[in-house]
């Protein structure tokens, strides 16, 4: 004798198993963290400042960007005066590229709750979470979210090397200051 489904079972398979296998499969690999709205890890300066004048004119720069910040330094940056939406937001580039880019939302619009609930249904759940801040890295990217409101995007890799500059230049301040004081 052969074995033929019942209608309720082919209903079953239909209205359940299915729709709940296609969820699993779409939630496999959240998006990457590669930056907020436009401003992505990795783009150009000019870039940068052409969607500030173009699509966010309320991000003011405490310099003129057109004349202040030299385009060929190996690293520049961008501050954000206070706005109604951040308190300050700060670019940071390393050979003309965007590798850090940190954003303190207003704490009078933006919770921390509000801030960590759109991250974690965004990207799922943190990997490092502590009291004080909650960690996302993926492919040498890092998303990190501090109390109050502060939201960070970093390019480990870029971060790495800027950071062993700022070791050697620390050691040359300090064989200058010796001389310095040696010249009494």
């Amino acid at each position: 004798m052969r074995f033929a489904p019942s209608p309720r079972i082919l209903l079953f398979l239909a209205a359940w198993v299915l729709p709940a296998m296609a969820q699993s499969n779409s939630n496999a690999a959240p998006p990457p963290f590669t930056g907020w709205d436009v401003y992505r890890l990795g783009d150009r300066f000019e870039s940068v400042v052409s969607n500030l004048q173009s699509r966010h004119p309320w991000m003011e720069p405490t310099t003129d960007l057109n004349s202040d910040t030299p385009r060929d330094a190996s690293q520049a940056q961008i501050l954000i005066k206070a706005n109604r939406y951040f308190t300050a937001a700060q670019f940071l580039f390393r050979k003309g590229r965007l590798y850090t880019l940190r954003l303190e939302f207003n704490p009078r619009l933006y919770s921390y709750l509000d801030l960590f609930k759109e991250l974690k249904e965004k990207y799922g759940p943190p990997g490092v979470y502590t009291f004080r801040s909650q960690e996302w890295s993926s492919n040498q990217l890092l998303l990190i979210l501090e109390r109050d409101t502060t939201v960070k995007y970093i390019d480990l890799r870029d971060l790495a090397s800027v950071q062993s500059n700022a070791s050697v230049l620390a050691q040359g301040a300090d064989l200058t200051r010796e001389a310095l004081l040696k010249g009494l």
